[in-house]
């Protein structure tokens, strides 16, 4: 199995959660504090896709980005084609940012890091701030 991570905000402190903690496909990821149950257990594996450790109907579901002019961030099922995995594919920088693969000037942030925030994709600050800073703490 995997490394899992609980992946923490430097800004909030605050840890990425999957909305509605069952109903993954299509939920939204967002800030909550952390329990460490599955709903906030998180895989970076080989096609640099980040999967939660809940897995529906046996599949593995990751962070996909929905809309890149809204930022809006959600869970779909995995793709394992290159081609088509563009929008779940994503860098972990030594700078703690997280970005997407295809455009490393756009990276995961909090915001404003509120318990129930939404994740979303936004450019990158330079130097980043701490809301677009992420730590892995392994489980």
């Amino acid at each position: 199995m995997s490394q899992m991570y609980v992946i923490k905000n430097r800004g909030s402190g605050r840890v990425l959660d999957v909305e509605r903690g069952g109903q993954v496909l299509n939920s939204p990821v967002l800030l909550f504090d952390k329990h460490a149950e599955d709903n906030q257990k998180w895989t970076h594996n080989k096609y640099n896709q980040i999967c939660t450790a809940l897995k529906p109907g046996g599949e593995d579901v990751a962070i996909h980005i929905h809309d890149r002019g809204t930022g809006q961030i959600i869970m779909s099922v995995c793709q394992k084609d290159p081609t088509q995995a563009k929008d779940q594919m994503w860098l972990r920088n030594d700078d703690g940012t997280i970005a997407c693969y295809d455009d490393p000037t756009r990276v995961l942030s909090a915001g404003a890091g509120n318990a129930g925030d939404h994740l979303k994709v936004e450019q990158k600050g330079n130097p980043p701030p701490a809301s677009q800073q992420w730590d892995w703490e392994a489980m």
